[in-house]
This record gives structure tokens, C-alpha cells and sequence, in this order.
């Protein structure tokens, strides 16, 4: 270090004063030691020169000059090549999580951070909450959740950014949360349905866990669920949770259709209203028979629900009581299909002798489309599953219907 950086250092520190007699005491030093460099290096410039020759001296010399020349200046371009690595060092130092927002260009150089509240350890790892600057959006830092992990020197799987929203939040109130190991390393958290003896529907499902370890539930009456990964994502795996849940509730109907034909809803055969395993022909004719069942009852319960008395049925939807009651024949019923996919895309015409006519897929969609649109009031909920749910796979007029939509590695 120079004598200058010392003297800008300390300067810029406001400890000038403090650090004037250190300064003088590395001047005087570096003094003598420049003295007896050039000195030392003057007599063995002499003595080779007596020795050897003036071209060795020459060279030399020009050697040097040429090193001083070509040495690598502050803020000039060049390689320096570091042992070791960065680490996540912003916990214990807040002026490095703001660094680190500079760094990802989250925040300008002249702007900062308030922390709202101080990082604190939470479960398995650290959380804080903090305020961006004015004008500084939470949304836009977690686009950059990424960029931010890179500057934080942290794994992003370990890095959750959420905005905090009510009235303790606002647009650029942001909630931080790094595991102290990768979360999704961990043994898998069993579920809380494998050891129920039985489950109401009406109550959300248990679906899983988040990073955090907080219990995530889904709600599975009112709506319709999409799952999507491509195979050997764990799509059957998540198909199958909500189902085990309608299997384990009494009063539930419950109908699947497996699409790939294998075995891993074979479990459920033993007590579905409605069983159709593999996706050939006569299985997708059986699927039409058994919708259209769907869709007569569903048509056939708004009748009745809209003769009911206001206090029994006071919005003209099915309730817990009316559901659960056999007299009135209206048990929730939950309709899962696994690769609808190989049934919505079977073109082949409905009617054998109008080849041009309707394909079953077409009509396997209709149907699916009418009780996802009227079918959630009557107590009728979907489960579908596929490998892609664009509009090539799932047409939007169904697509848009399914409410509640999740997705592995798509």
C-alpha cells in the first residue's frame, strides 16, 4: 500500500488527525526503504556492468522499464487471479446487503436500505424485512431474485424474496428468507394424510411444505386442479394427494380415469364410484359415458337446489350438510384424470359412421369444459394432470375454468 492510499484512506474516515503521526512514521519508512533500493540497486547495476557488460545492464533496464510501463492500474482492464471464495457475510453486517442490492443493480449507488425489522434466525435459516428506497419496487427485486443470490454469494434455492402485503406492507416492503442449507435436500416430510384415519373434504388438503417448513393446504371444493410436469416429475405423486384425501372422506364420490393405464391408482379401484384404467379407444368411450353421467346429475342438482328451502340452501349451491345427507343424493364428487392429455387428443370420430364428424377427444373436452364452468356449485371438483398444458394440449375454453393450477418441471 502507498503512503497516498493511507493518507485518502484515512481521510475519507474523517481519522486524518488521528492517523497524521502513523502516516509520517510509513513516509519516513518507505523513505529509507526507496534509498537503499535505488542504492542497492545502482552499486549491483555497477558491478555487473564490470563484470558481465553493458548489454546485460542494458537489457535489464529495459526489462524494468518495460514492467513499470505494463503494471496494472486502478480501474484498468487485466486479470488478478484470488484464492478462495465469496460467502454469505449480509447477516452479520447490514452495509453488505446493501452492497449487495447495488451489485444487482436492485438499487442505485447513492441509495439505501432501512431494515424494518432485524435479520433474525427463523426455522432453518435467517429472515428480515426491509424498505427499499422511494420508488423501488418489491416486485422488481424478485424478478431479480437470481442476480440478487449471486451477489449474496448464496445458492438461489436457499434465497426466498417475498413482498409484504396488508397493512404492515407495502410495494417496496420486502420479507428475506436464506436457508441454512439447501431446503430441498432434506428427507422428504411425510404427509399428514398417510396416518389419517379419515379426512373431511370440506377442510383444505394437505399438500406439502414450504422451504420455510410451513404447511401448505389446498382448498379443493369451489375449484378445479391443473398439475403439469413432464415425466418422472412427481405429477402422478401430486395428482394422488387430494385424491387420498376424497378416498378417505365417506361422503365422498369419487371417479379416475388413469391415462397412462399402469398401476399407481390401482389403490384407489377399491373404492371409486367410477374406475377406467389405460386411454385405447373403448376406455376413452367408457370416460364420454361416464361425464355424460356427470354432467346429467350436475344439471339435474341445480334443479333440486333450486327448489330448496333459502335456510337449507340459502345460495343455491351445495353445503356441507346437503353433501353429507344420503336423502338428498349430492355427495361431493371429485373427478381425477392422470394424462388427460392422451384422451383429449384421441382423433377419432365419435360417431363411426360420420368420420368426419365429432372426435372423442372433442367430446371428452366439451364435457370436461361444462363441468368445470356449472360443476363446482353442484360439488363436483376436477384433478387433471398432463405432461404440457398449453392451448395445443388443454383448449383455453377449458383451460381457463381450472382455478387452481401447479406445476413441477414443465
Amino acid at each position: 500500500m502507498r503512503v497516498a492510499d493511507f493518507h485518502e484512506a484515512s481521510k475519507a474516515a474523517d481519522r486524518l488527525v488521528d492517523k497524521w503521526q502513523e502516516i509520517a512514521v510509513v513516509r519516513r519508512r518507505r523513505g529509507v526503504i526507496s534509498m537503499v533500493g535505488a542504492g542497492t540497486t545502482g552499486l549491483a547495476g555497477l558491478v555487473t556492468e564490470l563484470t558481465v557488460g553493458p548489454l546485460v545492464v542494458a537489457g535489464g533496464a529495459v526489462s524494468v522499464a518495460l514492467a513499470v510501463a505494463g503494471r496494472r492500474k486502478d480501474g484498468a482492464g487485466g486479470r488478478r487471479t484470488q484464492l478462495g471464495s465469496r460467502s454469505l457475510a449480509w447477516l452479520m453486517n447490514g452495509d453488505h446487503l446493501v452492497t449487495a442490492f447495488r451489485d444487482a443493480r436492485l438499487i442505485g449507488r447513492d441509495e439505501s436500505l432501512m431494515l424494518v425489522k432485524a435479520p433474525r434466525h427463523d426455522g432453518a435459516g435467517w429472515a428480515l424485512t426491509l424498505d427499499l428506497p422511494p420508488s423501488r419496487k418489491a416486485s422488481d427485486v424478485i424478478g431479480k431474485r437470481e442476480a440478487l443470490a449471486s451477489a449474496l454469494a448464496v445458492d438461489e434455492v436457499r434465497l426466498i424474496v417475498e413482498r409484504v402485503r396488508g397493512d404492515d406492507g407495502h410495494a417496496g416492503r420486502l420479507a428475506l428468507w436464506v436457508g441454512d442449507a439447501d431446503p430441498y435436500a432434506a428427507e422428504p416430510v411425510p404427509s399428514s394424510l398417510a396416518s389419517a384415519a379419515s379426512w373431511d373434504l370440506w377442510r383444505p388438503v394437505p399438500f406439502g411444505t414450504t422451504a420455510r417448513g410451513a404447511a401448505v393446504n389446498l382448498p379443493v371444493v369451489w375449484t378445479s386442479l391443473l398439475i403439469g410436469a413432464i415425466p418422472r416429475q412427481g405429477k402422478t405423486f401430486v395428482a394422488r394427494l387430494p385424491l387420498t384425501a376424497a378416498a378417505l372422506d365417506p361422503h365422498v364420490r369419487l371417479i379416475i380415469a388413469d391415462g397412462k393405464g399402469g398401476k399407481d391408482f390401482r389403490p384407489f379401484e377399491q373404492v371409486a364410484h367410477r374406475f377406467i384404467r389405460g386411454s385405447r379407444e373403448a376406455d376413452a368411450r367408457r370416460l364420454i359415458r361416464v361425464l355424460e353421467e356427470c354432467a346429467a346429475d350436475v344439471a339435474d342438482r341445480f334443479d333440486r337446489l333450486s327448489e330448496m328451502d333459502d335456510e337449507l340452501c340459502p345460495e343455491s349451491k351445495g353445503t356441507p350438510e346437503i353433501t353429507r345427507d344420503p336423502a338428498y343424493g349430492m355427495p361431493l364428487t371429485m373427478i381425477g384424470i392422470d394424462e388427460v392429455q392422451n384422451f383429449l387428443g384421441l382423433d377419432v370420430p365419435l360417431d363411426a359412421d360420420n368420420p368426419k364428424g365429432k372426435r372423442i377427444g372433442g367430446r371428452i373436452c366439451e364435457l370436461l369444459t361444462y363441468i368445470a364452468k356449472t360443476g363446482p356449485a353442484a360439488g363436483y371438483s376436477l384433478i387433471l394432470a398432463t405432461q404440457k398444458q398449453d392451448a395445443q394440449v388443454i383448449p383455453d375454453g377449458l383451460r381457463g375454468q381450472l382455478g387452481t393450477r401447479f406445476a413441477l418441471k414443465v
